[in-house]
């Protein structure tokens, strides 16, 4: 007669235990895939500000613009009166920091990204 303390499991439940796991682990994927893809969108968001900031605090005409993009492709050294004068840039419209983990809210009724589920532990 068996004892209580090491009932083994048929391998029916092995399966079933398998599948849950499996099922739990495509879930994760999928809330990181989309956790990746915010934060994929924040970062372009704020490289679009900055990069707008860049271009408006430019005080230069064609002309002078023109010269210094020749003088970039050509590899050769900066000449002085090639420098464009930089001016304050004036304000640009933020992009809101991307939402912290407790606070995203997904298109779909999951709950958000539990310290557990960001553990790469199972």
């Amino acid at each position: 007669m068996r004892g209580m303390r090491g009932a083994r499991k048929t391998p029916e439940q092995e399966l079933e235990e398998t599948r849950a796991e499996l099922a739990s682990a495509e879930e994760k994927q999928a809330r990181w895939a989309a956790r990746v893809a915010e934060l994929r969108d924040s970062v372009t968001a704020q490289e679009n500000t900055l990069i707008l900031g860049a271009v408006r605090s430019v005080a230069a005409s064609p002309e002078e613009l023109r010269g210094l993009l020749d003088a970039i492709r050509g590899g050769g050294p900066l000449r002085a009166d090639a420098q464009i004068a930089a001016r304050e840039p004036p304000a640009v419209a933020q992009t809101p920091p991307a939402p912290r983990q407790n606070q995203i809210q997904a298109d779909t009724d999951e709950p958000p990204l539990s310290e557990e589920d960001l553990s790469d532990e199972e």
